[in-house]
Protein backbone atom coordinates (compact mmCIF):
# COMPACT_ATOMS: atom_id res chain seq x y z
CA UNK A 1 0.00 0.00 0.00
CA UNK A 2 1.77 3.33 -1.18
CA UNK A 3 0.97 6.31 1.95
CA UNK A 4 -0.52 9.56 1.00
CA UNK A 5 1.38 12.43 -0.47
CA UNK A 6 -0.65 14.89 -1.26
CA UNK A 7 2.09 17.24 -0.10
CA UNK A 8 5.58 16.40 1.67
CA UNK A 9 4.43 17.61 5.04
CA UNK A 10 1.87 14.48 5.77
CA UNK A 11 3.83 11.82 7.71
CA UNK A 12 2.74 9.65 10.11
CA UNK A 13 3.59 9.71 13.84
CA UNK A 14 3.36 5.89 14.40
CA UNK A 15 6.70 5.28 11.87
CA UNK A 16 8.64 8.80 12.25
CA UNK A 17 8.62 7.77 16.29
CA UNK A 18 10.41 4.43 15.71
CA UNK A 19 13.53 3.61 14.70
CA UNK A 20 15.02 2.76 11.12
CA UNK A 21 14.47 0.07 9.53
CA UNK A 22 16.49 -1.96 6.81
CA UNK A 23 13.44 -3.06 4.07
CA UNK A 24 14.24 -6.54 2.96
CA UNK A 25 15.61 -6.65 -0.60
CA UNK A 26 12.88 -6.84 -4.04
CA UNK A 27 11.84 -9.87 -5.24
CA UNK A 28 14.15 -10.80 -8.25
CA UNK A 29 14.97 -13.32 -11.02
CA UNK A 30 12.60 -16.35 -11.00
CA UNK A 31 10.76 -18.10 -7.65
CA UNK A 32 8.32 -20.64 -7.45
CA UNK A 33 6.45 -20.73 -4.33
CA UNK A 34 2.88 -22.54 -3.04
CA UNK A 35 1.20 -19.42 -2.06
CA UNK A 36 1.72 -16.02 -3.17
CA UNK A 37 0.39 -12.74 -0.46
CA UNK A 38 0.06 -9.63 -2.21
CA UNK A 39 0.48 -7.01 0.70
CA UNK A 40 2.07 -7.09 3.80
CA UNK A 41 -0.38 -5.30 6.30
CA UNK A 42 -2.62 -6.71 8.95
CA UNK A 43 -4.44 -9.02 6.37
CA UNK A 44 -1.46 -10.52 4.44
CA UNK A 45 0.78 -10.86 7.53
CA UNK A 46 -1.96 -12.77 9.47
CA UNK A 47 -2.83 -14.57 6.26
CA UNK A 48 1.17 -15.53 5.65
CA UNK A 49 1.29 -16.76 9.02
CA UNK A 50 -1.18 -18.79 9.50
CA UNK A 51 -0.46 -20.63 6.29
CA UNK A 52 2.72 -21.56 7.83
CA UNK A 53 0.68 -22.82 11.01
CA UNK A 54 -1.34 -24.68 8.71
CA UNK A 55 1.16 -26.36 6.69
CA UNK A 56 4.85 -25.48 7.69
CA UNK A 57 6.06 -27.36 4.36
CA UNK A 58 5.23 -24.97 1.51
CA UNK A 59 6.99 -22.12 0.69
CA UNK A 60 5.04 -18.75 0.92
CA UNK A 61 5.87 -15.57 -0.76
CA UNK A 62 4.83 -12.41 0.58
CA UNK A 63 5.25 -9.08 -1.92
CA UNK A 64 4.57 -5.23 -0.73
CA UNK A 65 4.13 -2.42 -2.99
CA UNK A 66 6.01 -0.28 -0.67
CA UNK A 67 7.69 -0.73 2.86
CA UNK A 68 6.57 -2.93 6.12
CA UNK A 69 4.39 -0.05 8.13
CA UNK A 70 4.14 2.43 6.22
CA UNK A 71 0.82 1.65 4.69
CA UNK A 72 -2.75 1.80 5.95
CA UNK A 73 -1.93 -1.20 8.39
CA UNK A 74 0.67 1.23 10.04
CA UNK A 75 -1.72 4.36 9.97
CA UNK A 76 -4.78 3.18 12.39
CA UNK A 77 -5.16 4.05 15.61
CA UNK A 78 -4.13 1.77 17.46
CA UNK A 79 -7.19 0.34 18.79
CA UNK A 80 -7.30 -3.77 19.16
CA UNK A 81 -10.86 -4.44 20.37
CA UNK A 82 -11.73 -8.42 20.83
CA UNK A 83 -15.55 -7.16 21.38
CA UNK A 84 -16.79 -5.62 18.73
CA UNK A 85 -20.06 -3.20 18.44
CA UNK A 86 -22.19 -2.28 15.31
CA UNK A 87 -19.87 -0.46 12.54
CA UNK A 88 -23.26 1.12 11.33
CA UNK A 89 -21.90 4.78 9.74
CA UNK A 90 -24.51 6.96 11.66
CA UNK A 91 -24.55 5.22 15.20
CA UNK A 92 -24.38 2.37 17.24
CA UNK A 93 -27.68 1.63 18.22
CA UNK A 94 -27.82 -2.30 17.45
CA UNK A 95 -25.57 -5.45 16.79
CA UNK A 96 -27.99 -6.87 13.73
CA UNK A 97 -27.74 -10.17 12.83
CA UNK A 98 -23.99 -9.96 12.25
CA UNK A 99 -22.91 -9.25 16.04
CA UNK A 100 -22.24 -13.14 17.30
CA UNK A 101 -20.34 -14.08 14.23
CA UNK A 102 -18.25 -10.75 14.38
CA UNK A 103 -17.84 -11.22 18.52
CA UNK A 104 -16.48 -15.14 17.50
CA UNK A 105 -14.28 -14.14 14.90
CA UNK A 106 -12.97 -11.14 17.43
CA UNK A 107 -12.26 -12.83 19.94
CA UNK A 108 -10.21 -15.50 17.99
CA UNK A 109 -8.10 -13.39 15.90
CA UNK A 110 -7.44 -11.45 19.11
CA UNK A 111 -5.87 -14.63 20.94
CA UNK A 112 -3.94 -15.55 18.21
CA UNK A 113 -2.66 -12.11 17.67
CA UNK A 114 -2.30 -11.83 21.61
CA UNK A 115 -0.12 -14.79 21.72
CA UNK A 116 2.14 -14.24 18.64
CA UNK A 117 3.17 -11.05 20.45
CA UNK A 118 4.10 -12.61 23.55
CA UNK A 119 5.68 -15.25 22.19
CA UNK A 120 8.25 -13.31 19.36
CA UNK A 121 8.12 -10.62 22.45
CA UNK A 122 6.93 -7.63 19.38
CA UNK A 123 7.92 -4.59 21.30
CA UNK A 124 4.31 -2.69 20.40
CA UNK A 125 3.60 -0.95 23.81
CA UNK A 126 0.83 -3.16 24.15
CA UNK A 127 -1.30 -2.38 26.93
CA UNK A 128 -4.95 -3.37 28.29
CA UNK A 129 -6.08 0.07 28.75
CA UNK A 130 -9.96 -0.36 27.81
CA UNK A 131 -11.77 2.22 25.83
CA UNK A 132 -14.45 5.03 26.57
CA UNK A 133 -17.41 5.74 24.69
CA UNK A 134 -18.02 9.77 25.36
CA UNK A 135 -20.71 12.03 24.11
CA UNK A 136 -20.10 15.92 23.81
CA UNK A 137 -24.04 15.89 22.36
CA UNK A 138 -27.62 15.42 23.47
CA UNK A 139 -27.62 13.05 20.33
CA UNK A 140 -24.34 11.45 21.72
CA UNK A 141 -25.26 10.77 24.95
CA UNK A 142 -28.81 9.05 23.45
CA UNK A 143 -26.24 7.08 21.37
CA UNK A 144 -24.49 5.62 24.16
CA UNK A 145 -27.79 4.10 25.63
CA UNK A 146 -27.55 2.10 22.35
CA UNK A 147 -24.12 1.09 23.07
CA UNK A 148 -24.66 -0.19 26.64
CA UNK A 149 -27.30 -2.21 24.97
CA UNK A 150 -24.96 -3.95 23.01
CA UNK A 151 -22.63 -4.49 25.59
CA UNK A 152 -25.34 -6.09 27.78
CA UNK A 153 -26.27 -8.40 24.66
CA UNK A 154 -22.71 -9.36 24.75
CA UNK A 155 -22.97 -10.26 28.68
CA UNK A 156 -19.89 -7.25 28.88
CA UNK A 157 -19.48 -5.16 31.71
CA UNK A 158 -19.34 -1.67 31.30
CA UNK A 159 -19.29 1.31 33.60
CA UNK A 160 -20.83 4.78 32.98
CA UNK A 161 -18.71 7.64 33.71
CA UNK A 162 -20.45 11.63 34.41
CA UNK A 163 -18.26 14.16 32.98
CA UNK A 164 -16.95 15.40 36.27
CA UNK A 165 -15.13 11.78 36.59
CA UNK A 166 -14.27 11.93 32.85
CA UNK A 167 -12.19 15.45 33.11
CA UNK A 168 -10.79 13.91 36.57
CA UNK A 169 -9.55 10.69 34.56
CA UNK A 170 -8.78 12.42 30.68
CA UNK A 171 -7.88 16.02 31.73
CA UNK A 172 -10.72 16.99 29.13
CA UNK A 173 -13.83 18.68 30.24
CA UNK A 174 -15.24 18.82 26.58
CA UNK A 175 -17.54 15.64 26.86
CA UNK A 176 -20.84 15.09 28.72
CA UNK A 177 -21.12 11.60 29.68
CA UNK A 178 -18.81 7.73 28.44
CA UNK A 179 -19.28 4.64 29.43
CA UNK A 180 -16.18 2.54 29.75
CA UNK A 181 -15.30 -1.03 28.59
CA UNK A 182 -12.43 -3.41 29.55
CA UNK A 183 -12.47 -4.81 25.83
CA UNK A 184 -9.88 -3.19 24.27
CA UNK A 185 -5.48 -3.10 23.89
CA UNK A 186 -4.15 0.03 22.79
CA UNK A 187 -0.81 -0.37 20.83
CA UNK A 188 1.59 1.37 18.37
CA UNK A 189 0.09 -0.04 14.81
CA UNK A 190 3.91 0.51 13.16
CA UNK A 191 5.79 -1.13 15.67
CA UNK A 192 3.06 -3.83 15.65
CA UNK A 193 3.49 -4.37 12.11
CA UNK A 194 7.24 -4.44 11.86
CA UNK A 195 7.17 -6.89 14.50
CA UNK A 196 5.10 -9.68 12.72
CA UNK A 197 6.79 -8.85 9.57
CA UNK A 198 10.29 -9.13 11.21
CA UNK A 199 9.10 -12.67 13.13
CA UNK A 200 7.72 -14.69 10.17
CA UNK A 201 7.77 -18.06 10.24
CA UNK A 202 10.97 -19.79 8.07
CA UNK A 203 9.07 -20.99 5.46
CA UNK A 204 7.42 -17.50 4.57
CA UNK A 205 9.56 -15.08 2.36
CA UNK A 206 8.98 -11.69 2.58
CA UNK A 207 9.93 -8.89 -0.34
CA UNK A 208 9.44 -5.42 0.40
CA UNK A 209 9.27 -2.87 -2.51
CA UNK A 210 8.01 -5.39 -5.19
CA UNK A 211 5.25 -4.06 -6.26
CA UNK A 212 2.84 -6.48 -8.59
CA UNK A 213 2.86 -5.44 -12.27
CA UNK A 214 0.91 -8.08 -14.20
CA UNK A 215 -1.21 -11.40 -12.50
CA UNK A 216 -1.82 -13.88 -15.46
CA UNK A 217 -3.56 -17.28 -14.16
CA UNK A 218 -2.36 -19.99 -16.41
CA UNK A 219 -2.50 -24.00 -16.47
CA UNK A 220 -3.64 -23.80 -12.84
CA UNK A 221 -1.00 -21.64 -11.49
CA UNK A 222 -0.70 -18.20 -10.64
CA UNK A 223 2.26 -16.00 -12.96
CA UNK A 224 2.90 -12.56 -10.81
CA UNK A 225 5.80 -10.04 -12.18
CA UNK A 226 7.36 -7.18 -10.44
CA UNK A 227 9.87 -4.89 -11.55
CA UNK A 228 12.90 -7.23 -11.41
CA UNK A 229 11.11 -10.58 -11.04
CA UNK A 230 8.59 -13.40 -12.03
CA UNK A 231 6.91 -15.52 -9.38
CA UNK A 232 4.79 -18.56 -9.85
CA UNK A 233 2.34 -20.06 -6.72
CA UNK A 234 -0.07 -22.18 -7.01
CA UNK A 235 -2.55 -20.18 -5.00
CA UNK A 236 -2.35 -16.39 -4.86
CA UNK A 237 -4.11 -14.48 -1.47
CA UNK A 238 -4.69 -10.98 -2.48
CA UNK A 239 -4.11 -8.57 0.84
CA UNK A 240 -4.87 -5.14 -0.56
CA UNK A 241 -7.94 -4.57 0.36
CA UNK A 242 -8.30 -1.00 -0.82
CA UNK A 243 -6.53 -1.92 -4.24
CA UNK A 244 -8.10 -5.32 -5.46
CA UNK A 245 -9.66 -2.95 -8.45
CA UNK A 246 -6.26 -2.79 -10.00
CA UNK A 247 -5.98 -6.71 -10.48
CA UNK A 248 -9.23 -8.07 -9.55
CA UNK A 249 -12.85 -7.74 -10.88
CA UNK A 250 -13.91 -6.72 -6.95
CA UNK A 251 -13.65 -2.99 -7.55
CA UNK A 252 -17.31 -2.64 -7.52
CA UNK A 253 -17.53 -4.34 -4.21
CA UNK A 254 -15.98 -1.58 -1.84
CA UNK A 255 -15.07 1.86 -2.36
CA UNK A 256 -11.74 3.79 -0.77
CA UNK A 257 -12.24 6.70 2.00
CA UNK A 258 -9.38 8.63 3.44
CA UNK A 259 -9.18 9.26 7.01
CA UNK A 260 -7.04 11.59 9.14
CA UNK A 261 -4.78 12.11 12.10
CA UNK A 262 -2.62 14.30 14.13
CA UNK A 263 -0.01 13.40 16.96
CA UNK A 264 0.73 16.40 19.07
CA UNK A 265 4.52 17.09 20.43
CA UNK A 266 4.82 15.86 24.10
CA UNK A 267 3.45 17.76 26.14
CA UNK A 268 2.92 18.70 30.46
CA UNK A 269 -0.05 17.70 32.34
CA UNK A 270 -0.93 21.51 32.31
CA UNK A 271 -1.91 21.65 28.37
CA UNK A 272 -3.04 18.16 29.06
CA UNK A 273 -5.43 19.63 31.91
CA UNK A 274 -4.42 17.72 34.80
CA UNK A 275 -5.80 14.06 33.80
CA UNK A 276 -4.98 11.72 35.78
CA UNK A 277 -4.37 8.48 33.50
CA UNK A 278 -1.21 8.63 31.29
CA UNK A 279 -2.54 6.46 28.71
CA UNK A 280 -6.82 6.08 27.32
CA UNK A 281 -8.49 5.68 24.59
CA UNK A 282 -11.29 7.55 23.52
CA UNK A 283 -14.47 6.72 20.84
CA UNK A 284 -17.09 8.21 19.65
CA UNK A 285 -20.44 7.99 20.27
CA UNK A 286 -21.98 8.64 16.85
CA UNK A 287 -19.24 6.70 14.27
CA UNK A 288 -18.63 9.79 12.49
CA UNK A 289 -17.68 11.87 15.39
CA UNK A 290 -13.61 12.07 16.25
CA UNK A 291 -11.38 9.41 18.00
CA UNK A 292 -9.21 10.38 20.36
CA UNK A 293 -6.14 8.89 22.67
CA UNK A 294 -3.22 10.04 25.02
CA UNK A 295 -0.18 8.43 24.42
CA UNK A 296 2.35 7.46 26.60
CA UNK A 297 5.03 10.54 26.43
CA UNK A 298 2.12 13.35 26.90
CA UNK A 299 1.15 13.06 23.32
CA UNK A 300 -2.59 13.30 22.17
CA UNK A 301 -3.22 11.85 18.84
CA UNK A 302 -6.95 13.11 17.04
CA UNK A 303 -8.21 11.24 14.48
CA UNK A 304 -11.38 12.34 12.39
CA UNK A 305 -12.45 13.51 8.37
CA UNK A 306 -13.08 11.53 5.97
CA UNK A 307 -12.47 12.44 2.07
CA UNK A 308 -13.44 10.48 -1.28
CA UNK A 309 -11.45 10.48 -4.72
CA UNK A 310 -8.84 13.22 -3.32
CA UNK A 311 -6.32 12.91 -0.29
CA UNK A 312 -6.04 16.21 1.84
CA UNK A 313 -3.17 18.16 2.20
CA UNK A 314 -1.28 18.24 5.53
CA UNK A 315 -2.17 21.83 5.85
CA UNK A 316 -5.92 20.89 5.07
CA UNK A 317 -5.78 18.47 7.88
CA UNK A 318 -4.13 20.75 10.53
CA UNK A 319 -6.34 23.36 9.55
CA UNK A 320 -9.30 20.61 10.10
CA UNK A 321 -7.90 18.95 13.20
CA UNK A 322 -6.53 22.19 15.26
CA UNK A 323 -10.07 22.97 16.28
CA UNK A 324 -10.98 20.11 17.57
CA UNK A 325 -8.14 19.43 19.26
CA UNK A 326 -8.41 22.70 20.70
CA UNK A 327 -12.21 22.58 21.69
CA UNK A 328 -10.86 19.11 23.94
CA UNK A 329 -8.04 20.45 25.01
CA UNK A 330 -7.41 24.35 25.13
CA UNK A 331 -4.62 24.90 26.66
CA UNK A 332 -2.57 22.59 23.87
CA UNK A 333 -3.86 23.91 21.16
CA UNK A 334 -1.13 26.38 20.85
CA UNK A 335 1.22 23.39 20.70
CA UNK A 336 -0.92 22.02 17.63
CA UNK A 337 0.42 19.29 15.74
CA UNK A 338 3.72 17.93 15.49
CA UNK A 339 2.65 15.39 12.51
CA UNK A 340 -0.23 14.82 10.61
CA UNK A 341 -1.48 12.41 7.99
CA UNK A 342 -3.95 10.35 5.90
CA UNK A 343 -4.70 6.39 5.14
CA UNK A 344 -6.85 4.77 2.94
CA UNK A 345 -10.24 2.94 4.17
CA UNK A 346 -12.02 -0.31 2.65
CA UNK A 347 -15.72 0.64 3.05
CA UNK A 348 -18.46 -1.64 1.84
CA UNK A 349 -22.19 -1.50 1.36
CA UNK A 350 -24.01 -2.46 5.38
CA UNK A 351 -20.22 -2.75 6.57
CA UNK A 352 -20.68 -6.46 5.08
CA UNK A 353 -17.33 -7.89 4.36
CA UNK A 354 -16.01 -9.56 0.82
CA UNK A 355 -14.17 -13.01 1.29
CA UNK A 356 -14.00 -15.62 -0.98
CA UNK A 357 -12.36 -17.24 -3.93
CA UNK A 358 -13.09 -15.35 -6.49
CA UNK A 359 -11.17 -16.94 -9.36
CA UNK A 360 -9.76 -20.52 -9.30
CA UNK A 361 -6.59 -20.73 -6.89
CA UNK A 362 -6.90 -16.33 -6.36
CA UNK A 363 -8.63 -15.47 -3.14
CA UNK A 364 -9.41 -12.08 -1.31
CA UNK A 365 -10.72 -9.87 1.44
CA UNK A 366 -12.00 -6.54 1.62
CA UNK A 367 -14.25 -4.48 3.74
CA UNK A 368 -12.98 -3.55 7.11
CA UNK A 369 -14.68 -0.90 7.39
CA UNK A 370 -12.37 1.08 9.68
CA UNK A 371 -11.96 -1.71 11.91
CA UNK A 372 -8.71 -2.47 11.13
CA UNK A 373 -6.26 -4.63 13.86
CA UNK A 374 -8.67 -7.36 14.89
CA UNK A 375 -11.01 -7.42 12.10
CA UNK A 376 -7.83 -7.37 9.10
CA UNK A 377 -6.07 -10.17 11.27
CA UNK A 378 -9.10 -12.14 11.57
CA UNK A 379 -9.92 -12.65 7.83
CA UNK A 380 -6.33 -13.12 6.99
CA UNK A 381 -6.19 -16.51 9.03
CA UNK A 382 -9.06 -16.93 7.50
CA UNK A 383 -7.76 -16.02 3.49
CA UNK A 384 -5.03 -18.48 4.74
CA UNK A 385 -7.82 -21.46 5.41
CA UNK A 386 -9.32 -21.04 1.95
CA UNK A 387 -5.94 -21.04 0.23
CA UNK A 388 -5.18 -24.22 2.27
CA UNK A 389 -8.31 -25.86 0.87
CA UNK A 390 -8.64 -27.08 4.99
CA UNK A 391 -12.14 -26.35 6.92
CA UNK A 392 -12.38 -25.19 10.51
CA UNK A 393 -15.71 -24.11 12.48
CA UNK A 394 -14.73 -20.45 12.39
CA UNK A 395 -14.23 -20.13 8.50
CA UNK A 396 -17.76 -21.76 7.96
CA UNK A 397 -19.28 -19.62 10.52
CA UNK A 398 -17.45 -16.43 8.88
CA UNK A 399 -18.47 -17.72 5.04
CA UNK A 400 -22.35 -17.88 6.38
CA UNK A 401 -22.14 -13.87 7.05
CA UNK A 402 -23.48 -11.85 4.40
CA UNK A 403 -21.28 -10.77 1.37
CA UNK A 404 -20.65 -6.97 0.45
CA UNK A 405 -22.84 -5.88 -2.02
CA UNK A 406 -22.77 -4.32 -5.53
CA UNK A 407 -21.88 -0.56 -5.77
CA UNK A 408 -22.97 1.75 -8.05
CA UNK A 409 -20.19 2.67 -10.55
CA UNK A 410 -19.37 6.43 -11.24
CA UNK A 411 -20.32 9.55 -10.70
CA UNK A 412 -23.39 7.89 -8.67
CA UNK A 413 -20.68 6.43 -6.24
CA UNK A 414 -18.99 9.79 -5.71
CA UNK A 415 -22.64 11.70 -5.13
CA UNK A 416 -24.21 8.98 -2.82
CA UNK A 417 -20.37 9.23 -1.11
CA UNK A 418 -21.19 12.97 -0.64
CA UNK A 419 -24.76 12.89 -0.01
CA UNK A 420 -23.64 9.88 3.33
CA UNK A 421 -20.48 11.98 4.58
CA UNK A 422 -22.69 15.05 4.69
CA UNK A 423 -25.39 13.36 6.46
CA UNK A 424 -23.58 11.93 9.08
CA UNK A 425 -21.41 15.25 9.61
CA UNK A 426 -24.63 16.92 10.42
CA UNK A 427 -26.16 14.17 12.55
CA UNK A 428 -23.05 13.90 14.48
CA UNK A 429 -22.43 17.85 15.22
CA UNK A 430 -19.97 18.30 18.03
CA UNK A 431 -19.13 15.09 18.36
CA UNK A 432 -16.38 15.64 15.28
Amino acid sequence: MTPLTADGDLRCAWTALLPPRAATPPLAGRVDCAVAVIGAGLVGLAAARRLAELAPADPVVVLDAGEVGEGSAGRNSGFTIDVPLSHAMHAKDSLGPVGGTQLTLSRWSYAWLERVVREHAIDCAWQRCGRYYAAATEGGRRALDGVATQFEQLGERIERVDADALRERLGSAYYRAALFNASCTLLQPAALVRGLADTLPPSVRLHERSRVTAWQPQGGRHRLETAGAVLTARRVVWATHTDLGEFTPLARRYLTLHTYAGVTPPLGDEALGQGRLSQWGLLPALRAGSTVRRLSGGRILLRSLWSYGRALGAGEVRQALQPLLAARFPRAAAHGFEYVWGGPVSITRRSDPYLGEFSPGAFAFTGCNGSGIVKGTAYGMLLAEMASGGSSEVLELARRERQAAWIPPEPLRRIAVGVTLARNARHAGAEI
